[in-house]
């Protein structure tokens, strides 16, 4: 199965998994390379793989070529051919995903005839092709009994075939490709899958997101660059021409050809009666003639069903080849897309009249432009005179689906396609259209297409819709929390910029026009100088300049040199400069001005003093390199696109704020400017293992006899192995080595005394056992292995089950998760240096120093060599842009390589997949992107057959019984030794007995990399089947035990219990206030800071703030607390954090020392990310946490952070201290400094209410906060006193004391007798305020509240919370929930049934116990005692 190594004269290639790996290696380098080769050609990658399949062949190397037959060895075959069948299984269940089975009822008149035709002109051909061949021609009886097979086989088109092609040649989104697309729908409909199953489960799951694309993400990249290319060599490898009778080459060459004329002819023939051009319909005919994976599986499949010999299936493979690799070049260079989207009428703005029809259009890459789009449209001036006629387009990125789809929203109908974003632009300009009255026709399109193509679309839709100009945002675009990039769409942005059929305008959206209001004055700028850009974009401005609110000023840029040199371009100029003094002489609010510029350094100058005098400015984009305004400026050109004024106004060194229209008028194609050319699993599986196994079944249970038979047993086992690998690598990936420097003093005690208890305490045992027992000689050889390999401890097994047991986060789990580390590093070395050494003691001296001197060189060429060429693809890839997949199969093929090293050398064939899993960086984008798109399939479907095989040939009933006694004692040595070794030293450092038992147990856990190690020893000789058997039992015995106790023992919310009270109402005005701020998103810091600053930080009552971000653990097995300590530079990046650092910095400098804030970064499971929060709370003592809602405002609608909701029920149930819900509507951190914050309190009973009055006290400090304290009376409760009312009159009185003679504040009271006046009164109020703060917790049996919990969307909020969120409410304004500081014994939230519930449950159980109102003011007089 495996090798020993070369070293002790151990080929590898007579070994299963070393010979699979070097093949799977060869056959993906190979085809790697030839796919670079042929891409020029348009060649696609089936064409590649073929031929290597053929290199790697008989015909070119004979059937005697030693190295082939060593990689490809006849005992090697049926291993491949099994893991190439495997690739094709699921290659044809992600094309089963990516089908959409609607295009059949979408597909028109014209791709039904032509799809019907191209199945029925090849076969009817072939067949009578046939006829004719059987009458005239003598052929030996296997051919004439195959002929008809042939014909049929010869005959067939597939829909992803084509569709693949068609992207390939990036002719998706052209007409042509939309007809082929749908006709090949329609022929292959008549052809039966091979794989029949996978297909059509993968046509049964729904294309596109969430789950469609969520499994081609993570299958695709592993199937198409590893297990497809062996396929392919599998399929063709065969293949010797030489061999071939040259009757069946005749035969089946000429019913090849005739199938290619038929198909021709087939979509030739029906496209010429549609009145589609000659030459577009030849070469449609040549796309739905092509060939490719489908057509080599039917053609195996008739191999295997024995309807075709070995040489009829080579020759039909030959021709495919042949034939699909002449016509795609072939079709590359006939087909220009482009041509049908050149226009012969000038489509320009400036051509289009005032009085005239406008029409436009918009392409949206995020729903963040949405906003400034609409504003432009606003000032473009529709009116009933001149309307305007609006074509939006969403563009989506094509993912989990073949097709690309255009969608077209009509008004009224609900489309049945979900698209994140998709529905806010839509009701956006819904809106938009409606409020203009008949002026404006919008029509809005989702289009979903691969951005290397979907210009095409764009660009087709502008031909057909005849608009003047297309509007697409700028790739680069600025948020409040600084600036985003969509990689994509600079590309798309510069196909359009080629090839519109239009004019076209960049927009670069800082949101200076959509923050300008709509009764104010919209300030223009037209920065002008020479040339028909700068002319369309005066054009556009003499069209706004009709607005009523607008404000236009035209820039002149004058150069000396050049008026004194008239042409027809200048007179051109002069001729609209004189349009624009004509129509607004009599306008005052449009001004002229000329600016005289000699060279680039005066222009740069004027463009300075200007740049932030406008909401937008416009201007054109290509000017006259030469002209001396221009001369140089190419050099130093950040963004081509925009040209040299646009460039300037959006470099990086430039200050200018506002946002831009670059303008580039309609270019004919002779003039195109544009250089285009340049452009827990682990315990189930083992479990499962054992059920399989013969312990259970018997040796000869017939059914797992023929599942589990002997000839596929060696089959599974490399299965399992290459899962092994895999899986070793991503944890080599997640693992982190800082880890082991950031170790303080106790993990590294307690981790040495975790690795050196067990092994001491076994290796006595050994001694003591091999003096006094009598055992067999096999057994007494294996002591010593057993007592290292039972005291191994592992730091990835640590952390899984930590993870599993949500405990990785606490403060046990963290310290074990250091503390395994320095064992495991301990540990694994001492095993390590076992296995190099013992299994070489009978053999030369110099093997085991060549084996470690190789494990040497493997490990600093995967360091030295390999590293640096994964940092320099991670350096490659720009900010939020994901890894080229290009760099996904360099990193593939560099895993095969290392583990067939390993092996190669006599290791391990993990060691090279796990020392190169450490190399690669962890975490993004690199790391998490391999993870993301490896782990599912490993976890799921390879790991669980390497636990099967690993633990279904233990059988218990066979093992002698001094084996199960030995091997027994040293597991239950071990697992002392390493609870006594985690567990003493934790007592030393003062950790609670029960803390320390149960991180003892934890450090005690083993699990897949355990099972490996036992595995290999096993392997090597070094222990025997029965001793092999008893360890795993042990293991999975001792593993399975111990869990549930550790969860019974441990509790991580104890550690942050508190005693006193850390409430807000406890902290006096004259002590510091401690405030711990959670934020999920960025956006959220505006209003956090806001919220902060009217809590009256002042040198007499100082704040201390921490904040901290919250991030999803991704790509690593740890989890990370990240302390930004002022004034050092923490090498760590995370998305968004330097903003929120920057933010809150500055806002602490602002404050003077007031201020103290305090950074931090928690990058954890949101599973446990709250026991993060709660222990750093606790340990810093605050009074209060304040967490975002999971539902966020955005201007371009509700965003939700689903994770977040979780978290926040979790630290509402376990916080240390009083607790504030932020709703963040915009309200608040729109409110300015310098403007009066106006706060409202409604405020009805109970302790919650009473911890909002008192935080509404504190801001009430604040000279620039006006606070309004509305109280809900209710006459029945007034009437009946109780403790809870005399504190609710206590706080009111308060109030009105600190604010009698304050007329800013104010108190008023409302009288509610039930839920019906309460929501009427809060619906009165609701939008009076900037923020309103609410209690969280109120009687669900007062009149005011009843019945209001079954109507309770959001009960994590409260009644009045909810009432103000919910979906149905018209309350527009910001909203802090506020829930004092709960104790344990009064827990409001039960856990273990519902984490939103109040600790009112105990007072509802006495109401339905009939105690009455009496026994509740007891309860909270014992409460308050």
């Amino acid at each position: 199965m495996r090798s020993k190594g070369f070293f002790h004269g151990d080929s590898p290639f007579d070994h299963a998994t070393p010979t699979v790996l070097a093949q799977l290696s060869l056959s993906s380098l190979l085809s790697v390379l030839m796919q670079y080769i042929l891409s020029p050609l348009g060649e696609s990658a089936f064409i590649s793989m073929m031929l290597v399949g053929f290199m790697l062949g008989p015909t070119l190397w004979g059937d005697n070529n030693s190295f082939l037959s060593s990689v490809y060895s006849k005992k090697s075959i049926h291993v491949s051919g099994t893991f190439a069948f495997f690739g094709s299984a699921l290659y044809m269940f992600m094309i089963g995903i990516k089908m959409d089975m609607g295009m059949m009822k979408r597909s028109g008149k014209k791709a039904g005839v032509i799809g019907f035709l191209t199945f029925l002109f090849p076969i009817t051909l072939n067949l009578i092709v046939v006829e004719i061949l059987t009458s005239s021609m003598e052929m030996g009886p296997a051919l004439h009994d195959s002929v008809y097979y042939i014909a049929v086989f010869q005959s067939v088109t597939t829909f992803h075939v084509i569709v693949s092609l068609l992207a390939d040649l990036k002719l998706l989104n052209s007409e042509v490709g939309q007809l082929a697309i749908s006709s090949s729908m329609v022929s292959g409909a008549f052809r039966r899958h091979v794989l029949l199953g996978a297909a059509v489960l993968g046509i049964v799951v729904p294309h596109g997101p969430p789950l469609g694309s969520a499994l081609v993400n993570k299958i695709e990249s592993f199937v198409s660059s590893i297990l497809m290319p062996s396929y392919f060599v599998f399929s063709v490898a065969g293949i010797d021409l030489l061999s071939i009778h040259c009757e069946k080459v005749i035969v089946i060459s000429v019913l090849g050809l005739s199938s290619f004329i038929g198909k021709v002819l087939g979509g030739m023939l029906p496209a010429l009666h549609f009145k589609i051009p000659p030459g577009e319909a030849f070469l449609l005919g040549l796309v739905m003639s092509s060939q490719g994976v489908s057509d080599v599986l039917l053609l195996q499949h008739g191999r295997i069903l024995h309807l075709l010999d070995r040489q009829m299936y080579s020759i039909m493979v030959i021709n495919m080849v042949f034939l699909s690799g002449t016509f795609t070049p072939v079709i590359k260079l006939l087909y220009d897309k482009s041509r049908h989207n050149e226009s012969f009428n000038k489509r320009t703005i400036q051509h289009t009249g005032l009085d005239m029809e406008f029409r436009i259009m918009t392409c949206i890459y995020h729903q963040d432009s949405t906003p400034c789009i609409i504003r432009l449209l606003e000032v473009s001036n529709p009116t009933a005179r001149t309307p305007m006629c609006c074509y939006v387009v969403h563009q989506v990125q094509l993912a989990g689906s073949l097709t690309p789809l255009l969608v077209y929203h009509k008004p009224g109908m609900n489309a049945k396609c979900k698209i994140k974003g998709s529905s806010h632009i839509i009701n956006a300009f819904r809106s938009y259209e409606q409020q203009n009255n008949g002026n404006v026709i919008v029509n809005l399109f989702t289009s979903i297409s691969p951005f290397a193509t979907i210009h095409e679309e764009i660009c087709r839709l502008a031909v057909e819709k005849r608009t003047s100009v297309v509007i697409i945002p700028f790739h680069r675009q600025w948020r409040l929390h600084g600036i985003q990039e969509i990689a994509e769409a600079r590309s798309v942005n510069r196909h359009i910029l080629a090839k519109a059929p239009c004019s076209v305008g960049i927009l670069v959206d800082r949101g200076t026009l959509s923050a300008s209001k709509n009764h104010n004055i919209y300030d223009i700028g037209v920065i002008f100088a020479h040339g028909r850009d700068d002319r369309e974009a005066l054009a556009y401005g003499l069209r706004m300049a009709q607005h009523p609110k607008v404000a236009l000023t035209v820039i002149h840029l004058i150069d000396p040199d050049r008026t004194s040199k008239p042409s027809l371009d200048m007179e051109l100029d002069n001729d609209i400069i004189s349009e624009f003094k004509i129509e607004t002489v009599r306008k005052k609010q449009h001004s002229y001005r000329q600016e005289f510029a000699k060279d680039s350094v005066e222009l740069i100058k004027v463009i300075r003093s200007v740049e932030n005098s406008f909401d937008l400015i416009l201007m054109g984009r290509y000017h006259d390199n030469l002209s001396p305004m221009f001369k140089g400026l190419g050099e130093w050109n950040e963004s081509p696109e925009l040209g040299f004024m646009g460039d300037i106004l959006t470099s990086s060194d430039s200050e200018c704020q506002v946002s831009l229209l670059v303008v580039q008028q309609h270019v004919y194609r002779t003039q195109d400017r544009m250089n285009s050319a340049k452009n827990l699993l682990e315990d189930s599986a083992e479990t499962v293992g054992f059920a399989l196994g013969p312990t259970l079944w018997g040796d000869q249970n017939p059914f797992l006899s023929k599942v589990y038979s002997k000839k596929s047993i060696h089959v599974s086992e490399t299965f399992a192995f290459f899962g092994c690998v895999l899986y070793v690598f991503l944890l080599g990936i997640k693992l982190d080595l800082g880890m082991v420097k950031r170790a303080g003093r106790k993990p590294v005690v307690i981790g040495f005394l975790t690795f050196l208890f067990p092994v001491t305490l076994n290796i006595i045992m050994a001694t003591i056992l091999t003096i006094t027992m009598e055992m067999g000689p096999a057994l007494r050889d294996s002591l010593y292995f057993i007592a290292i390999f039972q005291s191994v401890t592992t730091y990835h097994v640590i952390v899984s089950l930590l993870a599993d047991l949500k405990l990785i986060n606490s403060e046990l789990g963290q310290l074990a998760i250091s503390s395994s580390m320095i064992s495991g590093t301990c540990s694994w070395g001492l095993a390590l240096l076992v296995l190099i050494i013992e299994p070489s003691s009978g053999e030369s001296k110099g093997a085991t120093a060549w084996m470690v001197v190789y494990a040497l060189f493997l490990a600093i060429f995967i360091f030295f060599f390999l590293r640096p060429l994964v940092i320099r693809m991670i350096e490659k890839t720009s900010e939020g842009k994901p890894v080229k997949q290009g760099d996904i199969f360099s990193i593939f093929i560099m895993i095969l390589g290392c583990a067939f090293a390993s092996e190669f050398f006599g290791h391990h064939v993990i060691f090279g997949a796990a020392a190169l899993g450490v190399a690669v960086p962890h975490g993004p984008p690199l790391g998490s992107a391999l993870v993301n798109k490896m782990e599912s399939f490993v976890s799921s479907v390879l790991l669980p057959s390497y636990f099967v095989f690993s633990v279904a040939g233990v059988n218990v009933l066979s093992t002698h019984c001094e084996v199960i006694i030995v091997v027994s004692m040293f597991g239950v040595s071990s697992f002392v030794g390493k609870v006594l070794g985690g567990m003493l030293p934790a007592l030393y450092f003062k950790m609670p007995p029960a803390e320390a038992f149960s991180l003892g147990l934890v450090m005690s856990a083993q699990g897949v990399s355990d099972v490996l190690l036992i595995q290999h020893s096993k392997f090597t000789n070094l222990l025997d089947n029965q001793t092999y058997s008893i360890m795993v039992i042990n293991m999975l015995l001792l593993s399975g035990t111990f869990t549930p106790l550790i969860k019974l023992l441990y509790d991580p919310s104890r550690g942050y219990e508190s005693c006193k009270k850390r409430t807000i109402q406890h902290t006096s005005l004259s002590m510091e206030f401690r405030v711990l701020a959670c934020i999920y998103h960025q956006d959220s810091t505006p209003c956090l800071i806001r919220l902060l600053e009217i809590s009256n930080p002042t040198a007499k009552s100082p704040m201390c703030c921490y904040v901290v971000h919250l991030l999803q653990l991704a790509g690593s097995l740890s989890p990370l607390l990240v302390y930004h300590e002022p004034g050092k530079n923490i090498k760590f990046e995370a998305k968004d954090s330097s903003h929120i650092i920057n933010a809150f910095r500055l806002y602490e400098q602002q404050n003077h020392g007031n201020v103290i804030v305090n950074l931090f970064t928690s990058i954890s499971p949101f599973a446990t990310i709250h026991d993060e929060v709660c222990r750093l709370a606790a340990e810093k003592r605050t009074s209060l946490v304040i967490i975002p809602f999971h539902k966020q405002w955005r201007l371009h609608g509700i965003e939700d952070i689903v994770e977040a909701r979780s978290v926040n029920r979790h630290i509402l149930a376990k916080s240390p201290c009083s607790i504030g819900i932020l709703v963040d509507r915009g309200t608040l951190s729109a409110s300015k400094s310098n403007d009066t914050c106006n706060i409202g309190i409604i405020f009805a009973h109970g302790r919650d209410d009473r911890e909002a009055l008192a935080y509404g006290l504190r801001m009430a400090k604040h000279p620039k906060v006006a606070l309004t304290v509305i109280h809900l009376i209710d006459p029945d409760r007034t009437s009946k006193p109780s403790l809870d009312t005399e504190l609710d009159n206590d706080i009111i009185s308060e109030f009105k004391i600190e604010t009698v003679r304050k007329k800013q504040h104010s108190y008023r009271q409302e009288f509610a007798k039930d839920c019906v006046e309460l929501i009427r009164m809060i619906g009165s109020v609701e939008n009076s305020f900037d923020l309103i703060l609410v209690g969280r917790y109120h009687e669900p049996f007062s009149p005011l509240f009843v019945g209001l919990k079954e109507w309770n969307e959001f009960p994590e909020l409260g009644f009045l919370g909810d009432m103000l969120t919910s979906s149905d409410s018209e309350c527009k304004v910001s909203v802090l929930v506020v829930q004092q500081q709960v104790y344990r014994t009064e827990d409001r939230m039960n856990s273990a049934k519902n984490l939103l519930e109040d600790s009112a449950e105990t007072l509802q159980i006495i109401c339905e116990s009939n105690r009455g109102w009496k026994d509740i003011e007891n309860l909270h007089k014992r409460e308050h005692l």
